[in-house]
């Protein structure tokens, strides 16, 4: 079980996934959204690190399922 760090109260491990999964696809979403905007500008430093932020974005919703994945697995 995880602790909160304000309260000192245990979460539950369907919630902990569930947040986690909630995560994973708002920051994919958010990722992808991103790359399909960015794509559109042209070739400038400023598309470069919309794209860079794009991708950071996709590999955070991907740690994300998988710190839901073993939690899942209770690893």
């Amino acid at each position: 079980m995880f602790k909160r760090m304000f309260v000192g109260t245990p979460i539950s491990r369907k919630i902990y996934i569930f947040y986690c999964l909630v995560g994973c696809a708002t920051f994919v979403a958010s990722g992808a959204l991103n790359i399909e905007i960015m794509k559109h500008w042209g070739k400038s430093a400023l598309r470069d690190y919309g794209l860079a932020k794009a991708i950071l974005a996709i590999i955070n919703g991907a740690l994300f399922l998988v710190d839901a994945l073993m939690e899942w697995r209770e690893y």
